[in-house]
């Protein structure tokens, strides 16, 4: 009851205080009979090794109270699965994305294309902040819209051009085309259609898109296209998303939010959430009373 919310929040989110609950509570269980025991029998266990004390008669029927509401089957659906990334068609006069193919050969900090019968995407390459695009199909990084809402995108979009090498003596000079060559970058809505559209320079530009109504399973494309080789496109260009009209899950008045960055992880890699047990036991151990005992 002491604890004061930096605190309690800090270690929440330290790996060693997940740990420490995994254990405590697998050890808890295992003394009470495992995971058929008797509730009581497992809290009042916990309460003892945390707080060296049985628990009052009221913190008994809360934790009780928590462990036959917590749900069979915990589904932990964060941001990150709310991305993916491929390549596809672009249909420059419908203004759509046709036949997008996912990827999701993470390697490190990095998606990898890949080959198919028709298209050699092996050197696409998505990251947390762009990635690469390459000639022949459009590079996806695709939002799908968990809600209902009301929608706000931007991001800065940055060419990475390479140093230009010293032309060889006798060399013909660039094209005006070759000069011209970039990359296209667009947004994509899958019923609006495009919502904008961008070329990537060197010294940056924003692009937004204000407003857009979104509805459950609808997806935003983020779609690079260009002509240059892999060697040349390079780009940062990693959206925010708000939904304006819905805020976070506990988190009144802050709108829900979505960082193309941030969120950038391979959902195989997450770690598996907390069950029942060990939040309740993760509760005690952030107790004020628990780390102000003398």
């Amino acid at each position: 009851r002491t604890a004061l919310p930096p605190q309690a929040l800090w270690l929440f989110n330290s790996p060693f205080a997940v740990e420490a609950a995994k254990r405590l509570a697998a050890q808890m269980l295992a003394q009470a009979g495992g995971p058929d025991s008797v509730p009581a029998a497992v809290i009042r266990g916990l309460w003892q090794a945390v707080l060296q004390r049985d628990p009052s008669p009221a913190e008994l029927a809360d934790a009780e109270a928590f462990v036959a509401s917590y749900p069979k089957n915990d589904i932990v659906q964060p941001q990150t699965d709310d991305w993916s990334y491929g390549f596809a068609d672009f249909d420059a006069a419908a203004k759509t994305v046709n036949g997008f193919t996912p990827i999701n050969a993470f390697a490190g900090a990095a998606v990898r294309g890949q080959k198919t019968a028709d298209f050699d995407g092996t050197a696409m390459e998505m990251t947390p902040d762009g990635g690469k695009a390459v000639p022949g199909k459009a590079s996806v990084r695709r939002w799908t819209s968990p809600e209902k809402g009301t929608v706000k995108i931007e991001a800065e979009l940055v060419h990475l051009m390479p140093a230009a090498p010293q032309a060889a003596a006798g060399a013909e000079p660039a094209t005006a085309e070759t000069a011209r060559a970039s990359i296209t970058c667009r947004i994509v809505h899958s019923r609006h259609g495009q919502l904008g559209e961008w070329t990537a320079t060197p010294d940056g530009v924003i692009t937004k898109v204000e407003t857009v109504a979104c509805e459950p399973g609808d997806s935003i494309d983020f779609i690079a296209l260009t002509e240059l080789d892999p060697t040349r496109s390079g780009f940062i260009w990693s959206p925010t998303i708000v939904m304006v009209d819905r805020d976070m899950p506990a988190l009144p008045g802050m709108p829900m939010r979505w960082d193309a960055r941030h969120d950038f992880l391979d959902p195989k890699a997450m770690p598996k959430p907390l069950g029942t047990w060990e939040e309740l036991t993760q509760v005690l151990l952030v107790s004020g009373e628990f780390m102000m005992l003398p």
